[in-house]
């Protein structure tokens, strides 16, 4: 078979229209989710989680993107999908199961061709890299607390670690002046669980994209 023909076949059910609903499907979760956390989060809390989480979770689309040329990345799209539904932090994210769904149906419908056996074992190891760059995370507890404070206008002042105590909640405020209100989280996203996650995330579609390469035959 001519390598064009051989390569229209490789990619023909990354695009049908089963694993096209699941990738549109999947990035569009996630880009809800992204909106929704950053809607919902208040200022000392940080913003890195509501980019890093929607950007694990987006992950299993971004391999249904690559399975555009490279069809077999529909099987651990399918399977991060499935994992990080159920293990993610709260039943909302079993509405990942349905773009899982739809990548495993576009899989085994198409049937795409799999590379050598070596290269397959790395394809569906990939979603061990995915729960990697979740897990990531929630590497170590990074408690934040602070106090509403009213002033020109309202704003947040975020207090010493261990004026926490580790709780979670609304707290009683210690500071002196204008303090209105208070809250603490028991951990947040900070920057170096971001990065790690996000490098995890790359990590992770690279290989999957140089191990799904086809297999060149005379």
């Amino acid at each position: 078979m001519p390598a064009a023909a051989r390569a229209g076949t490789t990619a023909a059910a990354g695009r049908s229209s089963l694993a096209t609903a699941g990738t549109a499907l999947g990035l569009l979760l996630a880009a809800g989710a992204a909106v929704a956390l950053h809607r919902d989060a208040v200022a000392p809390e940080g913003r890195w989680g509501a980019v890093s989480f929607p950007l694990v979770w987006a992950t299993p689309a971004l391999l249904g993107v690559l399975a555009r040329r490279r069809a077999v990345l529909l099987v651990p799209a399918a399977l991060l999908g499935a994992g990080l539904a159920v293990l993610s932090l709260s039943g909302v994210t079993l509405v990942l199961l349905f773009p899982a769904a739809l990548h495993g149906a576009a899989a085994a419908s198409g049937r795409p061709p799999w590379p050598s056996a070596g290269r397959a074992a790395v394809l569906l190891s990939l979603p061990v890299g995915g729960l990697a760059a979740f897990g990531a995370l929630l590497l170590h507890q990074d408690p934040v607390c602070w106090d509403v404070v009213q002033e020109v206008g309202e704003g947040y002042r975020v207090r010493p670690e261990r004026s926490c105590n580790g709780g979670s909640g609304i707290v009683v405020a210690t500071a002196t002046g204008p303090v209105v209100g208070g809250g603490a989280t028991s951990d947040v996203v900070v920057a170096s669980e971001a990065a790690l996650s996000g490098l995890l995330v790359a990590g992770t579609l690279s290989v999957g994209w140089v191990a799904a390469a086809p297999v060149r035959r005379p």
